[in-house]
């Protein structure tokens, strides 16, 4: 698998009218006001577009639609610590690899090793009889290894991504293209003590912790309703704000054995990287789909070592949006973070 550079972006012909600057002190782990039930506080940069068909729409939002794809990013993050665009299509997720317990899992990373550029006995660059091209088929000699249940990727000819310069504005900010806000993504403990936290953009108790999903027109994911360029005009009388990514930044202190895992559910394109490595892989357009990752399955993790934790998500389409994490891995907040309101 090759690896392309990131590219940066100039946009040229763009007039900034308004810029704001906004800094946010993210808190650490606080205790709710019952005093037994535990709430964890991230920060979330959600920047907004428009739709494509809109004037001066971004052709990657409300364009696509189908299942998961893997490999639209490559599998480790660019220099700037963003995603980088390594394929428009990718390999359509077709049924999930299911780790021992039964839970959804990246098998990019649950079976080790891709043998996508690699001849084999017939001289074909894929392995495959008629000859036809399966770049990124998993590694078959280690699949004996792998002690869930084996699922189903295919090479798909339809893009999801229309380019790499158009991806890299995705968690960038770029006037004209995009407006940026700085958001509070509040965690609460399952039960007390657990250290199992959850967000769930349909859960009651997110709901009371989280007052921007206060009085939203439907239940879902939908933390700028109302703001940036306004809601799609497009679906349900514009009612709701659908064209967004949403990043989020964090850090923690790997402790080997401590059962840390993270697990995310929901719609659309969700990126998961662990010290800059892909660890949840979640691309596309497509209905609410889950992931998991088991820390103690990165044999590369040192035990006491910090790590970060960079986490991409975007919704691209309508008619829902689904957003839910849950993890006992001990997230720290990084400080400030910057945003700016935008339009040409």
């Amino acid at each position: 698998m090759k690896k392309p550079s990131s590219t940066h972006l100039a946009i040229a012909g763009v007039v900034l009218a308004a810029a704001v600057v906004a800094v946010v002190t993210v808190p650490t782990r606080t205790t709710a006001s019952s005093g037994t039930i535990a709430t964890l506080e991230l920060t979330a940069i959600v920047r907004d577009f428009r739709a494509a068909s809109e004037r001066n729409g971004h052709p990657d939002f409300q364009a696509f639609a189908g299942r998961v794809h893997l490999g639209l990013v490559e599998p480790e993050l660019g220099p700037e610590n963003k995603p980088v665009f390594r394929d428009s299509r990718g390999w359509e997720l077709r049924d999930p690899w299911l780790d021992h317990r039964g839970l959804a899992v990246n098998p990019f990373v649950a079976v080790e090793g891709i043998a996508d550029e690699d001849e084999d006995e017939d001289g074909d660059e894929d392995g495959d009889e008629d000859g036809e091209e399966s770049a990124g088929l998993l590694d078959l000699d280690r699949l004996d290894a792998f002690s869930g249940t084996v699922g189903t990727l295919r090479t798909d000819a339809s893009e999801r991504l229309t380019s790499r310069e158009r991806f890299d504005q995705w968690y960038r900010d770029v006037p004209g293209v995009n407006m940026s806000f700085a958001i509070p993504l509040v965690l609460e403990e399952t039960e007390p003590g657990s250290g199992r936290f959850v967000y769930d953009s349909h859960g009651a108790r997110s709901v009371e912790l989280n007052p921007w999903m206060a009085d939203l027109p439907i239940s879902g994911f939908f933390p700028i309703n109302g703001r940036g360029f306004g809601n799609f005009a497009g679906y349900d009388g514009g009612s709701t704000n659908f064209h967004f990514t949403t990043e989020v930044v964090t850090t923690f202190t790997y402790r080997r054995g401590a059962g840390y895992v993270f697990g995310f559910s929901g719609d659309d394109d969700l990126w998961v990287f662990i010290g800059g490595r892909l660890v949840i892989d979640l691309g596309g357009v497509h209905p609410e789909a889950t992931q998991w990752i088991d820390l103690d399955t990165l044999d590369w993790l040192a035990d006491g070592e910090e790590y970060s934790m960079h986490i991409f998500h975007a919704e691209r389409r309508t008619v829902q949006s689904n957003f839910r994490i849950e993890t006992t891995i001990p997230l720290r907040p990084l400080g400030s973070v910057s945003t700016f309101d935008a339009f040409d």
